[in-house]
């Protein structure tokens, strides 16, 4: 058989056949109901027991669907491509276990030369794998032999018939590439696929085609395919970060652009861009008339009775300033009025962090032991914005929290490999929190002796209010100043305080005396620092002088 393709592009398929070190196949539910669910799916509808909704076939996989809008269209040819290790076989598996266990047949064939024990050894390990479904719902079929033999009129006839043996719901040809290499012509394999995609309308079926990564010779497949779904895995930094993108999507809308996904233990999850899907509702009118307390007495009469609901804070201070004791105290009065809260570090170990509370008289561990205020910790290394985010709302969710204190901004801003989306994903983050009706506090870090009123970065524009911590120096001392810098949509006192951390945790000075005080003495001594000095002391006027003689 003529295969000039094969010499043509013969990296190709290696690169189809090196990737195959996991694979599955499984399928479940009775002949008749499957069947209903292909007329349903061709006319539009939907059954109770099937996994098509609304004309859509649902992946089941986690982010996904809502990356699809709602899944694959029913009938349609769909081509996953990706290099070895992507984690093509682990997704076209994965959605045949997850149709199974809906009630759905799948077809798994392959072109590939690796063994059937092999690949479902490798899926094994995933939660999803269901050992009773492999050969009894999901038909697992080996097609090499067929088209090495009798070539693509034998593939095509085998497709065929276990097609109408089974009547699957999905339809998975792993290694692709194998095919358009044995035909003999761009024509010839135009007119295979053509054939596949006319059995599949048919029959109401799904197709997943798997393949490398695409490239120009592969263009037919591409033309003939009703989306495709690119899988890659790139190195930011010292990162590996995986990425899914979907290149085409015809007759349907989908979020486009590159979006994170993961396999674990559980398979595949993906994890739409957070700016793309987050902050699109609307803030209740009442919500910012409602005050949410710090349960320290004169910082709530500064804000004329506490933050704003729904609204987002900046703490930014120096290292030790107090910005996680004034967040533990915000969860506490927030507790302390049956409002359910959260802690989110990322520096700060739980049990450091709950000794710390209570040697200021904060009961973190006794709130957190009857459910008010949860804890999380997630050390700042090889985090992802996206899973970071989707984490931290199904966590807001499951414990319908109120009040959420970010605690180190950076940790959320490091785990965005890619600088540009920093002020939009934060933003979109920011936004969806508002909508739930969440009050965040989130700290911010700035240089241990640092007057100016604002220094933090741009990413933190988003705040609607802002509370400055600093130190001064007076004399040989360091001394703590409070001063609240912004609240939108409110008035507040806008005067500088000083601050003591003791015993019973942070405690605001009820009058600005002192604070002026220490600012008049920082004032006069950098005044004297920079006077006229003595000729002879060295002055950069002493130094003229000295060059004049």
């Amino acid at each position: 058989m003529h295969r000039t393709r094969a010499r043509r592009a013969p990296g190709a398929l290696r690169c189809a056949r090196a990737s195959r070190s996991s694979g599955t196949t499984r399928a479940v539910g009775s002949r008749r109901g499957v069947t209903e669910l292909s007329i349903a799916a061709r006319h539009g509808r939907s059954t109770r027991a099937g996994p098509v909704h609304g004309a859509r076939l649902e992946t089941g996989i986690a982010g996904l669907d809502r990356i699809l809008d709602g899944g694959l269209l029913p009938g349609g040819l769909y081509l996953l491509a990706g290099c070895p290790g992507s984690g093509k076989t682990v997704l076209s598996n994965q959605v045949c276990f997850e149709l199974a266990r809906r009630g759905a047949h799948s077809l798994y064939l392959t072109l590939l030369t690796e063994s059937h024990a092999r690949m479902v050894q490798n899926t094994s390990s995933f939660a999803f794998f269901d050992r009773a479904a492999v050969g009894a719902s999901i038909v697992y079929a080996s097609a090499h032999p067929a088209l090495r033999d009798r070539g693509l009129d034998g593939l095509r006839l085998l497709i065929d018939a276990e097609i109408q043996r089974l009547r699957p719901t999905l339809v998975v040809i792993d290694g692709i590439t194998a095919v358009s290499e044995a035909a003999a012509s761009n024509a010839e394999f135009r007119h295979f696929l053509g054939k596949l995609r006319a059995t599949l309308e048919l029959h109401g079926a799904t197709a997943l085609l798997c393949m490398p990564a695409p490239e120009h010779d592969q263009e037919a497949t591409q033309t003939m395919a009703d989306g495709v779904l690119v899988l890659v895995e790139r190195t930011v930094g010292r990162r590996s970060v995986r990425e899914l993108s979907v290149a085409k999507f015809r007759g349907s809308t989908h979020l486009g652009g590159p979006h994170v996904f993961e396999i674990g233990r559980d398979g595949i999850r993906a994890y739409p861009r957070a700016e793309a899907i987050l902050g699109r509702g609307l803030v209740g009118a009442d919500a910012s008339q409602r005050r949410m307390r710090f349960g320290v007495a004169r910082l709530d009469e500064m804000l004329c009775g506490g933050l704003p609901s729904a609204s987002s804070t900046a703490i930014v201070g120096a290292p030790g300033s107090g910005k996680t004791l004034l967040g533990l105290h915000f969860l506490a009065a927030g507790a302390a009025r049956r409002e359910n809260g959260l802690y989110l570090g990322f520096y700060e170990m739980p049990e450091r962090l709950l000794g710390q509370a209570e040697r200021i008289g904060i009961p973190l561990r006794r709130l957190r032991e009857q459910g008010r205020v949860g804890v999380r910790w997630i050390p700042p290394y090889e985090n992802l914005l996206d899973p970071l985010v989707a984490t931290v709302l199904e966590e807001v969710e499951r414990r319908r929290v109120r009040r959420l204190f970010i605690d180190g901004l950076e940790g959320l801003t490091m785990s965005i490999a890619f600088g540009a989306r920093v002020p939009a994903a934060i933003n979109a983050f920011a936004n969806e929190l508002r909508v739930r009706g969440v009050t965040t506090l989130l700290s911010i870090e700035s240089p241990i002796l640092h007057f100016d009123a604002a220094p933090f970065g741009p990413e933190s524009a988003f705040v609607e209010n802002l509370i400055l911590l600093r130190y001064v120096r007076r004399r040989a001392q360091l001394e703590r100043l409070l001063s609240i810098v912004k609240v939108r949509g409110s008035d507040f006192d806008s005067s500088a305080h000083e601050f003591r951390i003791g015993p019973a945790g942070i405690e605001v000075e009820r009058s600005s005396d002192s604070a002026e005080a220490i600012l008049a003495d920082m004032a006069a001594a950098t005044s004297t620092t920079i006077s006229p000095m003595d000729p002879a002391d060295g002055s950069p006027a002493a130094a003229r002088r000295g060059a004049r003689r």
